[in-house]
């Protein structure tokens, strides 16, 4: 559900407002859905096993296309592709190479849970359009990244939580 949300976030963004800034620092709404596809189409190669080292460099750079509509094209193709290849794992302990060294898929699952609901806020807030929450993602990504505090201020999951209480 929560890859159906991200895309309904991307289906709602208007063609002109991908280069505007988002939450994430320095990053635009281009440049934040760039990183969630290309983080999407490593999945299939890291779930049969292949090496940091083996997929190389193929998804640095752009991996959407030149237009909006190429970019949405693209995160569908890359999300197919990512949860065929997770419709595949029959053991979520197996090991997966990814950054930060070899964890089990389950391991692997929640950071990319993580990844979507904080991303698809981030997009939505940058592009000016509701998004989707889906409350039990929410709460899964919560316990596993609790939010950073700094200052009495928090960040990260907290805003995304907000929007559930809201």
């Amino acid at each position: 559900e929560s890859a159906r949300a991200f895309g309904v976030v991307l289906e709602r963004l208007d063609d002109d407002v991908w280069g505007r800034p988002t939450p994430c620092a320095e990053w635009s709404v281009r440049d934040v859905v760039n990183h969630v596809v290309a983080e999407h189409l490593w999945v299939p190669h890291l779930l049969r096993g292949e090496s940091l080292q083996e997929v190389g460099d193929r998804y640095d750079g752009n991996v959407l296309g030149d237009s909006p509509a190429q970019a949405r094209r693209a995160w569908q193709m890359a999300m197919l592709g990512s949860l065929q290849a997770w419709a595949q794992v029959d053991d979520v302990e197996q090991l997966v190479a990814f950054s930060g060294g070899e964890h089990p898929a389950g391991e692997y699952a929640h950071q990319m849970l993580v990844d979507l609901v904080v991303h698809a806020w981030d997009v939505a807030q940058g592009g000016g359009v509701a998004v989707p929450v889906i409350t039990d993602a929410v709460g899964v990504a919560f316990v596993y990244e609790p939010p950073l505090w700094v200052d009495g201020v928090g960040f990260a999951l907290v805003s995304v939580l907000l929007l559930v209480a809201v």
